[in-house]
C-alpha cells in the first residue's frame, strides 16, 4: 500500500512596480505524489513557494524558498 503524504504549499507573490501588491495563499493536500496545483496566480508576478509535510506532531519545517514568475500567457517560469 502506498503511503499518503499530507503536505502544505505556501506562496507569496510580488510585483516590482507595485510595492503595495501582495498575493499570498496556502494549499493543503493528501497525495501519493508530491504535487499540488496552485491556481489563480496573477500573471506577471514573481512568486516564492515553500513546502512542508503535515503529519500532526511530526510536521516538517518549511523547505527552502523556490521562486517562479507567472507569464502573461498563463505559463510559469521557474527561476534557479
Amino acid at each position: 500500500m502506498n503511503k499518503v503524504f499530507p503536505f502544505q504549499v505556501r506562496y507569496k507573490g510580488f510585483k516590482s512596480y507595485d510595492v503595495g501588491f501582495i498575493d499570498e495563499g496556502m494549499r493543503e493536500t493528501n497525495s501519493r505524489l508530491p504535487t499540488v496545483l496552485v491556481t489563480n496566480l496573477v500573471p506577471g508576478t514573481r512568486y516564492q513557494f515553500q513546502v512542508a509535510t503535515k503529519a500532526g506532531c511530526n510536521d516538517s519545517e518549511y523547505s527552502n524558498m523556490e521562486e517562479a514568475v507567472t507569464r502573461f500567457d498563463g505559463k510559469i517560469l521557474f527561476l534557479c
